[in-house]
């Protein structure tokens, strides 16, 4: 059995020089890991390299994640593949793992992992966390598991996990459930299944065009109008505390809801969720039950990730009211 990594670039290959920046292969980074292997605690497994693309992952977007999906599927389509990994820049990573995630609904694991520090700075943790995401990828203990994050050591699940730092080690942290497991010199620990998303068949281009909102104190309502009139598909709003917004862009909701335009909100805060409250806050304009009212989707999904799920669905030939339940659904 063997092991898939499919490189798209972004620091963890990222070499900077006076006036240039290029990315280093898989097969680059692949013949120093094999070398240290020992400190790394790199498993003895045969590894198959798909160099897929040299990006900076701030030049990803939903096109690029929906190919990495297909070449997803395609890796673990191979029988003689256990697991696949991703390497990948970390500005988008928590975004393109959920669409993975949701797109592929991958059995076999599917490994994301990538690097805070530049190959040239002291501390990089490049070829250790490849390691880490090696040995997962081949370990039976992530059966299962879907598409997980290695980095740091820990294990954590697509749906759970976002950046919470930018540069440190261990900058990318599950908050509201903590990570599935570890990884030390190689030895795979899994403590806690992960929640799973259903995944989204028949996804297509073109993309369905979803934007995102956050909101703030004293917004105003032109700005989600402003929105609206771009063409867009959908919208996803990062509301204020258990999944409120300010009042004054109710009517502005209401009217793209009205047009057709899927609207879901979630919470700014990066731990926690929404609250589908029947009674509290009943008279209060913006909070859930209105927003129930009003035919808007709440849901737990962080803001980013909702916005992946809600371009997966629309993209596919669902009902709008079937996209409204299958978000829904999802938390």
């Amino acid at each position: 059995m063997s092991v898939r990594v499919i490189t798209t670039g972004g620091t963890i290959a990222q070499l900077l020089g006076e006036g240039e920046t290029r990315h280093v292969s898989g097969n680059e980074l692949m013949t120093v890991l094999r070398k240290s292997a020992d400190e790394t605690g790199l498993p003895d497994v045969e590894v198959q390299v798909e160099d897929l693309y040299d990006l900076p992952s701030t030049y990803i977007g939903p096109g690029e994640m929906l190919e990495v999906a297909e070449h997803v599927a395609n890796a673990a389509a191979d029988p003689a593949v256990a697991g696949i990994v991703v390497t990948h820049g970390t500005a988008t990573m928590e975004e393109t793992i959920y669409f993975v995630e949701i797109v592929s609904g991958p059995a076999k694991p599917v490994v994301f992992t990538g690097a805070q520090r530049f190959q040239q700075s002291l501390g990089y943790d490049g070829y250790r966390n490849l390691a880490s995401a090696i040995s997962v990828a081949a370990s039976p203990a992530a059966a299962g598991a879907g598409a997980v994050l290695v980095m740091d050591g820990e294990i954590h699940a697509a749906r759970d996990v976002g950046e919470v730092h930018p540069s440190a080690t261990g900058g990318f942290q599950s908050l509201a459930y903590g990570p599935l497991g570890r990884v030390d010199s190689g030895r795979v620990t899994i403590r806690r299944a992960p929640t799973r998303d259903s995944p989204v068949a028949g996804v297509r281009r073109p993309l369905a065009r979803v934007e995102l909102v956050i909101t703030y104190a004293g917004m105003a309502g032109d700005v989600i109008s402003a929105v609206g009139g771009l063409g867009v598909d959908g919208l996803v709003i990062a509301g204020l505390t258990t999944g409120a917004v300010p009042a004054a862009i109710v009517p502005a909701v209401q009217d793209l809801v009205e047009r057709g335009i899927v609207v879901v909100v979630g919470t700014r805060c990066p731990a926690g969720g929404v609250l589908h409250r029947s009674a509290l806050y009943g008279g209060v304009t913006g909070y859930g039950p209105e927003l129930d009212r009003l035919g808007v989707v709440l849901t737990d999904l962080s803001p980013v990730k909702a916005r992946c799920r809600l371009i997966a669905l629309l993209s596919s030939d669902l009902t709008a009211d079937a996209v409204r339940e299958r978000m829904q659904s999802a938390g």
